[in-house]
């Protein structure tokens, strides 16, 4: 069932002990043993990231750490426990007849260090409910499930509606996740265990309000949100055509446009203009905003010391495809409504060009715009690399730090991902033309995600009225 490295005798005994452990489902298949032949001491945090996860584990006697998922903590066996053993342990913590490794969890065992063996067992890739609920919309500040949002869903049997997408997720490095629920008109917080607290705009009030209290302030159809490492929130308000701050302290304040005012000019701001801008990223720097000017068909720069917006990607207005630099002449980039961006913090954008159903990229230094991914016009769902693979309707789309980029392909309710170096395509959750939800092991289902946002090793995706983590990205 699993591919062995260096895999040596000591280690059976541990198989017959933990296949004794958790519930009533059986090893996953594709977990990938793995071996360490120098004997030294393993620290499960630098794998798993968990903070519950014990600081060390001496390589000078063999000892099994199981993860339960469950309870959030690990849980120590030892391979020559019994059965009888294992079973009155599990019943002290509530487990009740032991069978198998649960679905989902992961172990390490360290080998005697006289055997010269470490082995991991990793966690697999899962998809699960952080917040919200997928069928119900609301507006409730709640923990995880308990929570309500209202993710305005835009996207059609006809695919989007223009003007209505590109969901933001943005996390601030200190645990907490971001996210614009367009449906209320507000911004919401979710930490890392799972509490939701709105933090800007007045739940069901439309409007431009700026204000020292965030939550007196008001929004019209905020999309995206990104976030600064000094903890400020920069917010898409998208059928306000503004750029809005929101400092640490939840001051609201409005730094680039003019509320209900459409246009394309570059100025600094209040004299910019925009026309319903979707999405937005932050640069390395914190210096530049990038936002998805989604009906302008254009990517637009905003300085953040003083609002001051230039066009930088895009021949603003003209909806098309090509390939080119800059946003002036013949020689120029065209987009068909971007609905969303996302820097790597390498000099480089990546735009959902969600119309033309691919996927552009942008180095900033020289605005120069190609498609690294998708065919134009040509809506699909198949896997490859560059213009061999098809997307429908991406809307959503976000990098990690280590050369990899998510999309949220609505329109075949999948997760798509592309490693930067290659444009390698393929499909991380979801099936193709299978709307719907199913939390465990991938692929899963999704319906229409409409927003994604990477934190550590977990993606965060919008799909319904929730907001789902696909945990132990692969």
């Amino acid at each position: 069932m699993f591919k062995l490295v260096k895999l040596v005798f000591a280690v059976v005994s541990f198989f017959i002990a933990a296949q004794a452990y958790a519930s009533t489902h059986s090893l996953v298949q594709g977990w990938n043993l793995e071996g360490n032949n120098n004997g030294s001491a393993i620290d499960p945090v630098a794998v798993f990231g968990n903070a519950t996860t014990p600081t060390g584990i001496s390589p000078s006697v063999t000892t099994v750490w199981v993860w339960d998922k469950t309870l959030g903590q690990w849980d120590f066996f030892a391979p020559s426990m019994t059965s009888a053993a294992l079973t009155t342990y599990a019943a002290s913590k509530g487990y009740g007849v032991l069978t198998n490794i649960q679905d989902g969890e992961g172990f390490w065992v360290n080998v005697n260090a006289a055997s010269g063996v470490s082995v991991n067992l990793s966690v697999p890739p899962a998809l699960s409910i952080f917040a919200g609920n997928i069928s119900s919309a609301g507006s409730v500040d709640n923990t995880g499930a308990n929570a309500l949002f209202h993710f305005t869903n835009p996207v059609t049997s006809a695919g989007p509606v223009p003007n209505e997408g590109g969901f933001g997720i943005g996390n601030d490095g200190a645990g907490n996740i971001y996210v614009a629920d367009t449906g209320n008109n507000t911004i919401r917080k979710i930490s890392s265990a799972g509490v939701v607290t709105t933090i800007a705009g007045t739940p069901g009030v439309i409007g431009s309000a700026d204000n020292n209290n965030g939550l007196l302030a008001t929004f019209n159809k905020p999309y995206g949100v990104a976030s600064d490492s000094s903890g400020n929130l920069y917010v898409a308000d998208s059928y306000n055509h503004t750029i809005r701050k929101i400092s640490p302290t939840g001051v609201v304040t409005t730094l680039a446009g003019s509320p209900g005012v459409i246009g394309q000019t570059d100025a600094i701001g209040s004299a910019a203009r925009f026309q319903y801008p979707t999405s937005l990223t932050i640069d390395s720097t914190a210096t530049n905003l990038y936002v998805a000017d989604s009906s302008n068909t254009d990517i637009r720069q905003v300085r953040i010391s003083d609002g001051n917006v230039t066009t930088i990607a895009g021949t603003p207005t003209i909806h098309g495809s090509r390939d080119g630099t800059g946003s002036v002449g013949s020689g120029a980039a065209q987009f068909n409504y971007p609905f969303a961006i996302a820097a790597d913090g390498l000099g480089n954008l990546y735009v959902t060009d969600t119309y033309n159903h691919t996927i552009r990229k942008i180095v900033i230094s020289s605005g120069a715009v190609t498609t690294i991914a998708g065919t134009v016009g040509v809506a699909g769902s198949s896997d490859g690399i560059g213009s061999a693979a098809k997307f429908n309707y991406p809307m959503s789309i976000a990098t990690d730090n280590t050369g990899n980029i998510y999309v949220a392909d609505s329109g075949n309710s999948t997760i798509r991902k592309i490693v930067a170096s290659t444009g390698q395509v393929s499909t991380l959750a979801g099936v193709a033309g299978t709307p719907g939800f199913t939390a465990g092991g991938l692929p899963g289902l999704l319906t229409n995600p409409g927003g994604v946002g990477v934190k550590g090793s977990t993606l965060y995706i919008i799909t319904g009225n929730a907001v789902v983590e696909l945990t132990n990205l692969p």
